[in-house]
């Protein structure tokens, strides 16, 4: 049922990050999503309106009330009607005025204020629904001037954050592929797919430790392209379960093309037609369709990933399946992003356009608290009006993080053009939506009022900066550190050669002699015959010489004997040198030794490491911009705390750092391609981190040894930071952060802890391409917002 006795309230909400108001009429009352009331044209106050030509209506119940879907023909847009607008729409013929037409309604029993209708004729404008007309002579209606072109500006900058490319009609393809694709969706077809889903979990949950392994490898910057590739496919494989879905249920498919979101590209395809549909639940397929179709990929992978030992199909199974599998669910499923999972929780909850009846619900709260602004009730009621206020408060602080983790992804990656896109995106997003916040309130007869919070407000959050600009921050230098031994022999093949035997095992006591691998080069022995040999030869060739009276040539043989000698000895040395032996007494650290049996090994190659448990120490890598900080520590002989992965923490007695700084990878751990926080240079990608692939900047090291009792509780390897306090303000911290980034965006992998705990970048571009899904919605907003519960261009 409707509730015609409350009026529509109007209330700021969030824009649309392209800047344009969103196409919704609402249900029962409600102004359009994204629309701002106070902003609204007025001439539907001074003029009568009329209802525009090409608009169908037709009933689709939601949350047991009655309301209507209006398609708009002529754009191929739908919008949401309750009953309480659709009665005032049959009504304007463009002769009524508000006068008129708030009289009809009372008789009707729809008790809503001429401001409250003249709100709603407004929102009709500006949807374009209606428009406004004037009388020439007696009864001539004839259209009236046409609404303000919005300004140009907001498109533009929308265009440097995203353009939509239409590619071809996807129509018949989508009903080639439902054909061969229709059976996935049929009763056998979900129950082959949960066993799929399942087993292919349990095959990642099997394999727990390799694949957590796999995992630690995926987002080598080497192979970005490889990455890009397959997320484009796996997007390609995500619309199509969308059009087949779509298709099987008689709607018609759309365009599908290319949507450039921060120029990263993906695809789209367009299914708005779905909202002809009036049972929830084949909506609710449509709108899982993408996700569906894409973890039974990530299914396969794992399964592929699971049965094959070649290494390159291994790793290019993992990219698919995470990409395919997690990063899915946390973004395309996520309810807390307008993007499929968000509608589908509308649709089960049965609350149409539930992101806007939330965040009107935290707008109001807000406004009260700033302004006094008293807030305006809530058409909601009992549970459905908690759900959306917490969920509200759950999306806006999730899509904070988000957003900003994005933004700072896309400053630190892309140079210059990353700080243009940045700040477009920054002046859409936050900039023209407090403007327009703003110019609302200066049209209310409250504004001197509101002027003064804003100002008193305004004050605070200026003194609040000042604050953050010149205090020192509470929050500390973070340099990385790694825990390693004492003195750890760390034997290296001599010269390349086979492993022929090992006769110690990881964690073997040894003492100072014992032999730990033992070597053999087919190469060196041969050589070693030949010159055996050869050597024999000679000494019997000199002494035939020398009966024979030929004390020349003897001496020319003597010279070749003691060459063949000297080169003898060096065969001998080499093939000793293959037999490693301990040299400092200690425990064998080198994990799963006995793998080495039979392999082939390069000369420089690491074979064993020996260490002592009870001796560790723990370098640190100090970048020039801490080491001013880290020295004057060191000199006042303050006590630092080092923060562990595991949960572990130690406080330490710093050591003075080494002279100078270095290019040279201080610990393969702390560098980004094996997981740490230290980034490589994007001139040489060497794929072993532990060889003379150089940093991004200098580092300089310092070695403080660990206690006994220290060194016993924690391993070797293991990174974390160590904690420096630091007086520099937050801004200060700031700018040094974006200084250090954004030069440096070549990168070839990221902060991945930073010095601030700054998101990584692997997680930002999953998080970048998985967005674009997102502003594919938005960006199609303009007519197909609305429904009460999803926008349905692409995504549903």
């Amino acid at each position: 049922m409707s509730h015609p006795s409350q009026p529509p309230h109007s209330a700021p909400d969030d824009v649309p990050p392209e800047g344009m108001a969103a196409d919704v009429v609402a249900p029962d009352g409600v102004a359009a999503e994204g629309v701002d009331a106070d902003a609204l044209p007025n001439e539907a106050a001074a003029a009568p309106i009329r209802l525009r030509d090409g608009l169908h209506f037709r009933s689709q119940p939601s949350g047991g009330r009655a309301s209507y879907v209006c398609h708009d023909t002529q754009r191929g847009k739908y919008f949401h009607f309750g009953a309480a607008e659709l009665e005032i729409a049959r009504l304007l013929d463009g002769s009524r005025s508000v006068e008129d037409l708030a009289v009809e309604l009372e008789a009707l029993g729809v008790t809503w204020s001429r401001e409250d209708i003249a709100y709603f004729l407004s929102s009709l404008v500006r949807n374009g629904l209606a428009e406004v007309t004037r009388t020439a002579g007696a009864s001539a209606v004839e259209p009236g001037p046409p609404p303000p072109t919005p300004p140009l500006w907001p498109r533009l900058l929308s265009m440097l954050v995203s353009q939509r490319i239409p590619l071809f009609a996807a129509d018949r393809a989508a009903i080639a592929l439902t054909r061969r694709l229709h059976q996935a969706f049929r009763p056998a077809g979900v129950f082959v797919w949960c066993l799929l889903v399942a087993s292919g979990l349990w095959q990642a949950i099997a394999n727990g430790a390799e694949w957590h392994g796999e995992l630690q490898r995926l987002f080598s910057p080497d192979t970005w392209p490889v990455l890009l590739a397959i997320w484009l496919v796996a997007k390609l494989i995500h619309e199509s379960g969308h059009a087949v879905a779509a298709r099987r249920h008689g709607i018609r498919v759309g365009n599908a093309g290319i949507l450039f979101f921060m120029f990263a590209p993906l695809a789209y395809v367009d299914v708005t037609d779905a909202w002809r549909l009036p049972r929830r639940w084949a909506r609710i397929q449509i709108a899982l369709a993408g996700v569906y179709f894409e973890l039974a990929i990530a299914a396969v992978a794992v399964w592929v990933w699971a049965h094959t030992s070649d290494v390159t199909i291994r790793y290019v199974a993992a990219q698919v399946a995470v990409l395919t599998g997690p990063a899915t669910l946390l973004v395309n499923a996520n309810p807390l992003l307008r993007l499929d999972g968000y509608y589908v929780l509308a649709d089960l909850l049965g609350i149409p356009n539930l992101r806007m009846h939330g965040r009107r619900m935290v707008a109001g709260k807000c406004q009260a608290w700033l302004l006094g602004r008293p807030p305006q009730p809530s058409l909601l009621h009992g549970w459905q009006r908690t759900a959306a206020l917490w969920h509200a408060v759950g999306s806006i602080l999730f899509q904070i993080v988000w957003m900003g983790g994005l933004l700072w992804g896309i400053l630190f990656w892309g140079g210059g053009l990353g700080i243009v896109i940045g700040g477009a995106a920054f002046l859409l997003w936050v900039v023209l939506p407090l403007a327009r916040w703003i110019s609302g309130l200066r049209a209310s007869e409250q504004w001197r009022r509101y002027r003064s919070r804003l100002l008193a407000w305004s004050a605070a959050l200026a003194g609040v900066l000042l604050l953050l600009s010149f205090a020192p921050s509470p929050l500390g230098r973070r340099i990385p550190v790694v825990v390693r031994y004492h003195d750890e022999q760390v034997a290296r093949a001599a010269s390349d050669g086979f492993v022929v035997d090992v006769p110690v095992r990881s964690g073997d006591p040894v003492t100072v002699g014992t032999v730990l691998v033992r070597m053999d080069d087919p190469q060196l022995r041969t050589r070693q015959a030949e010159l055996s040999l050869d050597l024999e030869s000679a000494h019997v060739l000199r002494r035939k010489l020398h009966n024979q009276g030929e004390h020349a040539m003897a001496a020319a043989e003597s010279q070749r004997i003691a060459s063949l000698s000297r080169q003898l000895t060096e065969i001998n040395r080499q093939l000793d040198a293959l037999t490693i032996r301990a040299t400092r007494a200690g425990l064998v650290t080198s994990p799963r030794l006995e793998t080495l049996q039979g392999a082939y090994l390069r000369a420089g190659d690491v074979v064993v490491r020996v260490g002592d448990e009870q001796h560790k120490e723990l370098l640190a890598s100090i970048h020039g911009a801490d080491l001013q900080a880290y020295r004057r520590a060191v000199e006042e002989g303050k006590t630092l705390t080092a923060r562990l992965r595991g949960g572990q923490s130690l406080t330490v007695q710093p050591a003075a750092p080494s002279p100078r700084a270095s290019l040279t990878i201080p610990h393969p751990a702390l560098v980004a391609l094996a997981g740490g926080p230290i980034p490589l240079a994007a001139s040489d990608r060497d794929a072993d981190p532990q060889r003379s692939q150089p940093l991004a900047s200098p580092h300089t090291e310092s070695l403080s040894p660990l206690s006994a009792a220290s060194s016993r509780r924690l391993r070797a390897g293991q990174q974390g930071m160590l904690i420096i306090g630091d007086n520099r303000s937050l801004m200060q911290r700031l700018y040094q952060r974006l200084q250090d980034s954004i030069p440096q965006s070549p990168r070839t992998s990221c902060d991945g802890y930073g010095q601030d705990g700054t998101i990584g970048l692997a997680s930002a571009f999953l998080g970048t391409c998985d967005l674009l899904i997102g502003k594919v919605l938005d960006r199609n907003a303009v007519g197909q917002q609305s429904l009460g519960s999803r926008s349905a261009p692409k995504d549903l």
